[in-house]
């Protein structure tokens, strides 16, 4: 599922869901917590202007530190934009 991701990425960079996606995939389902964090900085650099991927990215950095210091992942976000 990553790879396919990071291929529609690679097709579609200005699609922010693409990097919210991929993000959320790294983060929470293989708990790759800084490869997540990672790719919204990415979709943040191509257009800082989305405000969605500013609050997953806070949220996200949030909860690095709970899953760090607990060893427990927080609940994974359900909507994601479009």
């Amino acid at each position: 599922a990553r790879e396919l991701m990071l291929e529609a990425i690679d097709i579609e960079p200005e699609q922010s869901s693409h990097f919210e996606r991929l993000a959320l995939l790294e983060f929470h389902d293989l708990e790759d917590t800084s490869a997540g964090i990672v790719s919204l900085t990415r979709a943040l650099d191509l257009d800082p202007q989305q405000r969605e991927l500013h609050i997953l990215l806070h949220r996200l950095h949030a909860d690095a530190v709970i899953f760090a210091a607990t060893g427990e992942m927080p609940a994974k976000p359900t909507e994601i934009s479009e």
